[in-house]
């Protein structure tokens, strides 16, 4: 029922009773209820606007009451009603809209909670932890060997979006993740990084200053080697070399174990035991 006719129902109504008033004094006056919405047009408005009467009662009884107050001016009556019926659907919509966000923020989170049970490092994260990892390990200025997992992280999380890291920092159940990896990329690359300094001053497979330093930033320099070579980087990889060469039982391969140094993940892969790698650590940190 459109708003038009159920208007015109309304008005025809009135115009009866207001012409068996002229011949029955009994008929209202305009000053009693004969200006009253009938209650038939007020429920046709509320069907328009599909406020049922089993859910929405409350709604279609203040409707009632508000017709019943605007006996004064129809006309005027029948607008406001109108806009009542209009702020009511809207407050309707917006609370239904208010549920179903929140019904959609407890699947994401439910969502999430799975994600995280089910959250492993991608192949490319795994790879970028690979190269900023090497790439500290190569420079100039680091020393601090066995603290090399917190720069890795610092520097991950300092450019978490750059490296897409963003959805892991944040996350405790992913940083826990994360760190796992860290440390043990760490301890291969330091462990690779002996055993090529042992290999290049002792053995039958030796190599000159120059040829270890290519190799080794081959390796693990971010970019390559480059054409030119820092003095520093010389000088440290030079003070490397001597360490090593003075110390040969520091990097023998005896001293390679399944120990894990933090005893973080007892399953782990080969590594360093933690003995030895403080010890070289301790002798090279200065």
């Amino acid at each position: 029922m459109s708003a038009s006719s159920v208007f015109n129902l309304n008005s025809d109504q009135s115009h009866n009773s207001t012409s068996r008033g002229e011949n029955d004094s009994s008929a209202p006056r305009p000053t009693d209820n004969g200006n009253v919405l009938k209650p038939a047009f007020v429920d046709g408005v509320a069907n328009m606007f599909g406020f049922t009467a089993e859910n929405d009662k409350d709604i279609r009884t203040s409707m009632h009451d508000f017709a019943k107050l605007s006996a004064v001016d129809k006309s005027g009556g029948v607008a406001h009603l109108y806009i009542l019926a209009t702020i009511s659907s809207l407050i309707q919509g917006q609370r239904t809209l208010i549920e179903s966000t929140k019904h959609m923020q407890d699947m994401c989170q439910a969502i999430t909670m799975q994600m995280n049970d089910n959250f492993s490092l991608t192949n490319d994260q795994k790879s970028t932890i690979r190269i900023i990892t090497h790439d500290k390990m190569y420079d100039h200025t680091f020393m601090t060997f066995m603290h090399l997992h917190l720069d890795v992280l610092a520097c991950l999380q300092t450019n978490m979006t750059e490296y897409h890291f963003a959805t892991v920092f944040g996350q405790p159940c992913r940083e826990h993740v994360l760190g796992t990896a860290v440390k043990n990329q760490c301890r291969y690359s330091r462990n690779a990084f002996r055993q090529m300094l042992r290999d290049s001053v002792i053995g039958d497979n030796t190599l000159t200053l120059d040829d270890f330093i290519h190799v080794l930033a081959t390796r693990f320099k971010r970019g390559g080697p480059g054409r030119n070579v820092k003095p520093l980087e010389r000088a440290r990889v030079s003070i490397l070399r001597r360490f090593t060469f003075d110390n040969p039982l520091l990097v023998s391969n005896e001293l390679l174990s399944t120990t894990d140094p933090d005893h973080e993940d007892p399953t782990s892969s080969p590594l360093i035991s933690a003995p030895r790698a403080y010890g070289f650590a301790a002798h090279i940190s200065y």
